[in-house]
């Protein structure tokens, strides 16, 4: 595990505007089969679990909070959920870091309220909160060079690679790559082998007439 005031090791272990959003505010269970995740996760990070609900909560909470709620979806929130020790640790290293007071500060100005009616979001919404915001830091064109942004996404998607991430099909397959549009670790949509595309239906022959 990453170690407080160590240096950084490797670990064995959509729309564009969302990223923006989050800075911009700051600034003001299904049974898996054989997919190699465990059952009831999201994604297995190395010796890390992302849950379904987890997922399900920090999306929800998060699309309660920004201006454009559809610029936010599972895949984004995914994404920056199997990212966040990786990114954390990058931009601590690079002066950006985020801290979890940061990403709260988010939610406090903008009156966040749960499902409950309670106003303190999930760890897994700040969490995610947390990875948006220091990577649009990271890799933003008022905080970063284009080389500087490419050095830190790579070395990201280097621990990322080591971790063997490990994710749901529901949510598709990580992909290993950084979207500089999207500014997210991209997933991409995979439709499971047990749905198979529907057959047109067949035209029946023509009776023949009757004299």
């Amino acid at each position: 595990m990453i170690r407080p005031g160590s240096r950084r090791t490797r670990l064995s272990t959509r729309s564009g505007g969302a990223a923006v959003v989050l800075a911009a505010s700051l600034a003001l269970t299904p049974l898996l089969g054989a997919c190699g995740t465990q059952a009831g996760a999201a994604a297995v990070v190395g010796d890390r679990r992302i849950t379904v609900g987890e997922l399900q909560t920090a999306t929800a909470e998060i699309r309660s909070i920004v201006g454009d709620p559809s610029q936010v979806n599972q895949q984004l929130v995914l994404g920056w959920l199997i990212a966040h020790p990786y990114v954390m640790q990058v931009a601590t290293e690079q002066g950006h870091g985020v801290s979890p007071q940061d990403a709260l500060g988010l939610f406090t100005r903008a009156k966040f309220t749960n499902a409950q009616g309670g106003t303190t979001p999930s760890e897994a919404s700040i969490e995610a909160v947390q990875t948006g915001y220091a990577l649009s830091l990271l890799t933003g064109q008022q905080t970063s060079t284009p080389e500087a942004a490419k050095k830190a996404t790579d070395e990201v998607l280097a621990d990322l690679k080591a971790a063997h991430v490990k994710v749901n099909p529901r949510y598709g397959t990580f992909d290993y790559k950084w979207d500089d549009q999207t500014q997210s670790f991209t997933l991409s949509p995979r439709s499971p082998d047990w749905l198979q595309p529907a057959q047109p239906a067949a035209t029946p022959s023509p009776s023949p007439s009757s004299s």
